[in-house]
């Protein structure tokens, strides 16, 4: 009977970080998962945009089918920093992909969702 207990609470345990471990699809934000043309869940602009230009990285955003924002982009410390051309910063906070759905939240907790359009 004690063996059985024992066993009933491994298997409940194992199960646990098992169930945990593959239910968080979410994979470490890098260059490679974030560079691509994204479209709005939620957030100000249509599109938005991550490229490497001549080993520059390039941000854009689009609103009604134009250009709207452009600047510069790096990753650090899984922040996402966005220098924009008007010489303003937006620092995202809390940057997360899951599958083909960027998150971004800045530290006053606003937060946008993008979808990765397929090329």
């Amino acid at each position: 009977m004690k063996h059985t207990k024992l066993l009933v609470l491994i298997i409940i345990i194992c199960s646990t970080f098992v169930f945990c471990k593959t239910t968080d699809q979410r994979e470490q934000v890098t260059a490679d998962n974030i560079i691509g043309n994204w479209e709005t869940i939620k957030g100000d602009a249509e599109k938005v945009a991550f490229s490497v230009e001549q080993g520059k990285n390039i941000y854009s955003s689009y609103l009604n089918q134009r250009l709207f924002e452009t600047g510069t982009w790096e990753l650090k410390d899984n922040n996402l920093i966005i220098s924009l051309d008007t010489s303003e910063s937006i620092v995202y906070v809390k940057v997360t992909v899951d599958g083909n759905i960027l998150t971004l939240r800045t530290q006053s907790g606003e937060e946008s969702k993008y979808k990765k359009l397929t090329p």
